[in-house]
């Protein structure tokens, strides 16, 4: 991590490893390729357990004192965003 100004600042590396875990807990699919936005750096980091990532930042979210509900709906925004990288659009002719 880099110390960047008031905040850390994760390596791309660091950055999308917990969303790879979210895909396999919501059985959406196996293959992170198929999202565009979190599969542009190295998917696989061999000192990071995706697992372990998705439990902390699980844990992280109830410790910052959300409901179940605004969990479950953080994660449903997470895959929408994560969607919206696969969207295409096509230019259409003026009239």
């Amino acid at each position: 991590m880099l110390r960047n100004g008031n905040y850390l600042e994760l390596s791309d590396k660091q950055y999308f490893t917990p969303f790879f875990s979210i895909l396999d807990m919501l059985l959406i699919t196996t293959n992170p390729y198929d999202f565009p936005f979190i599969s542009q750096g190295e998917i696989t980091v061999t000192s990071i357990d995706d697992q372990e990532e998705l439990m902390a930042t699980d844990e992280a979210i109830d410790v910052l004192g959300f409901t179940s509900d605004e969990k479950v709906g953080i994660y449903k925004l997470t895959g929408a965003v994560m969607h919206k990288g696969n969207l295409k659009f096509k230019q259409k002719q003026r009239e």
